[in-house]
């Protein structure tokens, strides 16, 4: 009987030791640890500076500086917020007054709290703009348009909170939505779009002319 016990009781230690090596394998002692993508810019034009770094969590698989260079791409087009000549971004190795930060939904949600971001969403508050990576990846079920406009969407509308802007509605059923629709949540009947609208630009200028309060106080998409 002693044996069988013994028996018994390595078999028990060896299958505990066997899940512990598959929680630590899915749950690496750095998740949820950032890197910085190394990598630096000219500014991009005239305007308030927002000077920033790209991070990454630790252990996604991604390739990181390909992930920065979209991010980069899309900050810099005249398009985007930068084609409005009242504010500017540069992408800088330290200092930074703004981390755009790609991570998975457990950190999104640490990163992101007191805003609960519930495994799901993105955020803004203060100088973090949080990308969730499960969207990055498969996007939403609702979206009408390809995984790199949603990607645009994504950067521009969580940027679009940290210079300043808060949510809009759809202006109207089949009509373009703005970027800072919550398109991540609902399309609410409107076109998926991912840059800034006419309307959405001009507010940002006069914004900035006004010298109004810079930055977001945090949202969730």
């Amino acid at each position: 009987m002693r044996g069988a016990a013994l028996k018994r009781s390595t078999a028990i230690v060896t299958a505990v030791a066997a899940l512990a090596a598959v929680a630590l394998a899915a749950h690496p002692a750095h998740a949820g640890s950032l890197k910085a993508v190394p990598g630096e810019s000219k500014r991009s034009g005239p305007g308030t500076l927002f000077d920033y770094v790209v991070k990454v969590e630790r252990g996604i698989r991604i390739k990181r500086e390909q992930f920065a260079d979209m991010v980069q791409e899309i900050l810099f087009s005249d398009r985007s917020w930068t084609g409005t000549r009242e504010v500017a971004f540069e992408r800088v190795r330290r200092g930074a007054n703004t981390k755009i930060i790609l991570a998975r939904p457990h950190t999104v949600d640490r990163l992101c709290a007191p805003l609960d971001t519930n495994g799901t969403y993105s955020c803004s508050i203060g100088e973090r703009v949080v990308l969730n990576h499960r969207r990055w990846v498969r996007t939403v079920d609702h979206w009408t348009s390809s995984r790199p406009n949603y990607r645009r969407m994504l950067v521009n509308h969580e940027v679009g909170h940290r210079i300043g802007h808060g949510h809009r509605s759809c202006p109207g059923s089949g009509k373009k939505a703005f970027v800072m629709q919550q398109q991540s949540i609902s399309l609410d009947g409107c076109r998926a779009n991912w840059w800034p609208r006419k309307p959405e630009l001009r507010a940002t200028k006069r914004m900035y002319s006004a010298s109004a309060v810079k930055g977001s106080p945090g949202f969730v998409d």
